[in-house]
């Protein structure tokens, strides 16, 4: 198993022009493997594929859809 979600196909990441680096970040808080992580306050998070359970839930969790899905091939 390879980034963390290779079973379903998906890979996903923060889009930096999205996020706007909200004081309490709602997707980092509803991540189950604590994936998404912060480097400098004012810089966006970054999702960590290794960490990730591939539940997805950051997903909705970001009210500003700064958490996207990438489809890659098999």
């Amino acid at each position: 198993m390879t980034n963390g979600t290779a079973r379903t196909n998906v890979l996903l990441a923060i889009d930096d022009t999205r996020c706007r680096v909200c004081e309490i970040c709602l997707a980092r808080q509803a991540c189950r493997g604590k994936a998404i992580r912060v480097i400098d306050r004012d810089d966006p998070p970054f999702l960590d594929m290794s960490r990730c359970w591939g539940c997805r839930v950051c997903v909705t969790a970001c009210p500003h859809g700064a958490v996207v899905r990438h489809e890659i091939e098999p």
